[in-house]
């Protein structure tokens, strides 16, 4: 089982807003703050060949939903080890205050993170494999 990244529902805006979150989510992937293992994540799995059991089944029908803070999930997205390597590695801790501020100015929100609440859905993987 995986959980793919979170997008968040319900807001104004909502593809924009996605589309900050993708495009931070991306630029750890492709400078490398990952670990390698992660593209079977993203690949959901498709990738883990051979497996070995005879019967596989895959099934993206699972979410895992949650409201919350927009300052909670910000909170939650600086648990990712994609982003703790990329800190460790630059020093650089206004990554995540950066996306929350875009995230905002695309929902056209003037509250503090603190103060909007989000609708937060996680897609999950699920890899079934039954061993005869």
């Amino acid at each position: 089982m995986a959980y793919l990244l979170p997008v968040i529902h319900m807001v104004k805006n909502e593809t924009a807003v996605n589309k900050e979150l993708h495009n931070w989510h991306n630029s750890l992937l492709k400078n490398g703050f990952w670990a390698k293992e992660r593209c079977h994540v993203e690949t959901k799995y498709t990738n883990l060949m051979p497996i070995p059991y005879p019967d596989i089944t895959r099934d993206y029908s699972f979410a895992i939903d949650s409201d919350m803070s927009l300052a909670d999930f910000i909170g939650y997205l600086s648990t990712f080890s994609g982003y703790r390597n990329y800190v460790e590695q630059t020093k650089d801790d206004q990554l995540l205050h950066n996306l929350a501020n875009k995230i905002l100015e695309e929902m056209e929100e003037t509250q503090v993170v603190e103060n909007v609440n989000v609708h937060i859905k996680w897609p999950v993987v699920l890899l079934l494999g039954r061993k005869h």
